[in-house]
């Protein structure tokens, strides 16, 4: 049973239970919040490794030449199974 349906079928008939109860919920709570904060650290991080590795595509792709040869050898080098 988790806590929440414990919580709803609680009847109140024993306060000692209630009480331990509501304790054990608080401290799933504190942990979940806890939980939520490090993956928050976590995404943050991703977040700024993505934004430097598109900020490194786009530097590199401001380097190519905007022609049909350049284009050519980019659709080579992206669709080629060297080294697979």
């Amino acid at each position: 049973m988790t806590h929440q349906q414990a919580l709803l079928e609680d009847t109140c008939t024993f306060p000692w239970y209630t009480i331990s109860l509501h304790k054990r919920c608080a401290a799933h709570i504190d942990k979940l919040e806890a939980d939520v904060n490090d993956l928050a650290e976590v995404v943050a991080v991703l977040q700024a490794e993505n934004q430097q590795a598109d900020d490194i595509i786009q530097s590199l792709l401001r380097l190519i030449p905007n022609n049909a040869e350049a284009l050519e050898i980019i659709k080579d080098t992206f669709h080629s199974t060297e080294g697979n």
